[in-house]
């Protein structure tokens, strides 16, 4: 025999609830993997164009390519600022995602420990139930057997 959980529609709503939101946790972290590629291919780009910059000052000095290098240089930082803005604000959303996923646990994992209370007291019901239609057995079975000893020294 099998109880019913009254609230097994609340807790089937908690975890498909719980799986949507680590699904979007999944998709920010995605993001924010991307805009952590992102902010790492700059950083090369920056540093190749440093080295260029080191090796151009030995050679002759060719004022158009430096001042290109410079102003690419510029460009650069100021792209990485912003991608570095993008991966804290990125980062951001990911921690309060991560916080709805814990939260949307925890709430799925209180109604799993209800209805782990609610089974274990449901058993406990249908054992005592048991043992008490098997002691009614008993008592029966020693009645009439007490009948028959009875009829037999009657009788």
């Amino acid at each position: 025999m099998k109880m019913k959980f009254r609230l097994q529609r609340v807790l089937d709503l908690r975890a498909a609830q719980e799986r949507r939101v680590q699904q979007e946790l999944g998709t920010l972290q995605q993001a924010h993997r991307v805009i952590l590629d992102r902010l790492d291919r700059l950083r090369e780009a920056q540093g190749t164009l440093f080295d260029f910059l080191k090796q151009q000052k030995g050679c002759s000095i060719d004022l158009l390519r430096l001042q290109h290098g410079y102003v690419y240089s510029a460009e650069l930082e100021k792209e990485l600022s912003a991608q570095e803005k993008k991966r804290q604000e990125s980062s951001l959303l990911v921690e309060q995602q991560r916080e709805r996923v814990k939260g949307c646990w925890r709430k799925r994992r209180m109604l799993e420990i209800l209805k782990g209370k609610a089974e274990a007291g449901f058993r406990e019901v249908v054992k005592k139930e048991e043992q008490k239609q098997l002691d009614e057995l008993v008592l029966f079975a020693f009645t009439e057997s007490s009948r028959e000893r009875l009829k037999e020294v009657n009788g």
